[in-house]
């Protein structure tokens, strides 16, 4: 797609703007009382177009006393002194025409299309795919689609940049680090190159690539101004109530749930942050607080780091808010382009909204990859709506977090308690030889076998967490080895059996799951135990071990069971881990 750039006098303002279809424009500034447009004879990529159109109107604003009264006459001038190389114009002169019915026609497909793009952030690619998707029947061709695009931006409802800024050629010698890619914000991972699209040095995004290629000369649609009404006002009937399965909530989550209620309804412009032990039931507390901003003609957005989390929670919403319209998202999701109310995403999935949400709760905000990542801080904070609030849940705060909650930076309440009001089980920790020499063993190690035969007599399963995924495959198979009779299985992240093998330990169908630490959340057995090998290992820091623990005694049928810390030596992340359960477990005793 390439746009050319044309002047107008709108009512005395000198106004530079972008069109990929004159056509429109001619017959939108007709309506609206404007006779003539300064277009250049040329057209660009939206990258050098949205370079230009900056650069112009940087020019026209600081220099309105020196151009002439006739400013047309000037504007040779003003593209002589923003153009780059050999990117040189010369401009015509059109006249605005009345097309009624070519603007009504165009206005009734872009109100009919409008609703399904509100809040998002997509590629030109990603529109057109969108559209498909909607509109299954009487299907515009491309070129009019543009022209729909072109009238919601003319109308302020859609803003129009490159996906990454434009290189100049500074950026190409000197300061790379200066392109963003305006998706994902990433900086580092912008690269220049020649482009066979564009015939220009043209930025990609290569850490956004995997939800399709962002590149400078590829237009990024902004539909955050549609956002702004409430959502019940644009698709969904307007209801004061919902009819909701709500979980009966015990007095210590009534607490915490009640606190948050009134922070949304006083609509605090702090953050709140709710520490909740695990097992406490962070979800379900959130439900009254969910069901309140429903009712407002709120959209809100659960979210998590971890697919897993996201698919494991999505049928307890579902069965609980049954007759609200629920969108599912995560990679690999069929429910990409549906529209809701309730959205259940992972974080990564926020690339493709801007200003859409009125309140975002991110649940395990110390999980990796959202931890200590400013990128995907940036996508979950853009997704909110300037009036927006935010809700953080997690079990183990990061320090500076619990610095804030001292501060009073933050709003923030505890809940040291589970549910069915048993104790965390306190972690064991024993010291094993090398692992090393255990895997050369013939016979299974003296501690690892109790661990299996104590799991085997409560007729239960068991996490064993390792720290990489060599190890999982070394010790999947070292374990079959030492217990033959035994269901064991190992999973990774790129593991492409990972939701089989889950769905299976979930059934009871495998005993023993060996797996990497992204199984320390989400996923609930209820008879679980766990045993980890290697908690020495730089991975197993304080809070993941804490979220290790904290899989067992989830269920009032099993609040207790076993977790042992193997380790060739003790660290300080496993003592603090043990000395932080203990501690909840004090507070509890006073709540």
């Amino acid at each position: 797609m390439k746009f050319q750039i044309y002047l107008i006098d709108n009512n005395g303002r000198l106004e530079w703007k972008i069109t990929s279809n004159i056509e429109v424009d001619l017959a939108y500034w007709y309506e609206h009382g404007v006779s003539t447009l300064i277009a250049t004879n040329s057209f660009f990529s939206i990258g050098y177009a949205n370079y230009l159109l900056k650069c112009l109107e940087q020019i026209t604003n600081t220099a309105k006393a020196s151009i002439s009264n006739n400013f047309y006459q000037d504007i040779d001038w003003l593209l002589e002194n923003c153009s780059v190389g050999d990117k040189k114009c010369s401009v015509l002169k059109l006249s605005t025409k009345s097309e009624n019915e070519q603007i009504m026609a165009i206005d009734q497909s872009w109100n009919h299309f409008a609703p399904n793009l509100q809040g998002r952030l997509l590629l030109l690619s990603e529109v057109i795919q969108l559209y498909t998707e909607v509109n299954s029947v009487n299907k515009l061709s491309r070129n009019e689609l543009f022209k729909i695009l072109q009238l919601g931006y003319l109308r302020n409802e859609i803003k129009i940049t490159p996906s990454v800024t434009y290189p100049l050629i500074s950026h190409v010698l000197y300061n790379q680090n200066e392109l963003i890619c305006q998706r994902c914000g990433s900086r580092k991972a912008v690269k220049i190159q020649e482009c066979a699209v564009c015939g220009d040095n043209c930025a990609t995004c290569e850490e956004c690539i995997i939800y399709g290629r962002s590149k400078t000369c590829t237009p990024l649609y902004d539909f955050s101004s549609l956002a702004r009404q409430k959502a019940s006002d644009v698709k969904f009937l307007s209801f004061d109530s919902i009819p909701i399965r709500m979980p009966q909530l015990t007095p210590f989550q009534s607490k915490v749930a009640n606190f948050a209620l009134q922070y949304v309804k006083d609509r605090k412009k702090k953050d709140l942050l709710i520490w909740a032990v695990t097992g406490a039931g962070k979800t379900e507390m959130l439900f009254p607080v969910i069901n309140h901003a429903l009712i407002s003609g709120s959209r809100v957005l659960f979210t998590a780091p971890r697919r897993d989390v996201i698919k494991e929670l999505a049928p307890r919403f579902k069965n609980t808010f049954s007759d609200v319209p629920i969108v599912t998202l995560y990679g690999g999701s069929e429910e990409k382009w549906n529209d809701g109310l309730l959205f259940l995403s992972t974080i990564h999935q926020m690339i493709r909204f801007v200003g859409y949400f009125d309140l975002v709760i991110i649940d395990e905000m110390d999980a990796f990859p959202y931890h200590n990542n400013p990128r995907l801080h940036l996508l979950v904070k853009r997704a909110l709506k300037d009036n927006g609030q935010m809700i953080y849940l997690t079990a183990t705060p990061p320090n500076n977090w619990q610095r804030r909650i001292k501060s009073n930076e933050i709003e923030s309440i505890i809940l040291p308690i589970r549910y069915h009001q048993y104790p965390l089980p306190i972690p064991h920790l024993k010291l094993i030889p090398k692992k090393a020499k255990l895997l050369k063993r013939k016979t299974p190690n003296k501690v690892i076998g109790q661990f299996i035969s104590l799991v085997e007599e409560m007729n239960g399963q068991g996490f064993i967490f390792v720290s990489g995924v060599n190890e999982v495959v070394n010790w999947t198979n070292k374990l079959k080895q030492w217990f033959p009779d035994e269901k064991i299985e190992g999973i990774y992240a790129k593991d492409h059996l990972r939701d089989y093998k889950i769905e299976m330990f979930k059934r009871g169908m495998i005993r023993f799951l060996v797996t990497t630490t992204i199984m320390e959340r989400g996923v609930t057995v209820p008879n679980v135990h766990v045993l980890v090998i290697g908690a020495e290992g730089k991975i197993f820091e304080e809070a993941t071990l804490i979220q290790i623990a904290g899989r067992v005694g989830r269920s009032t049928k099993y609040p207790h069971g076993y977790v042992w810390f193997l380790a060739e030596y003790l660290t300080s992340e496993m003592v603090s881990a043990k000395k932080q359960i203990k501690r909840m477990n004090k507070l509890a005793k006073k709540y």
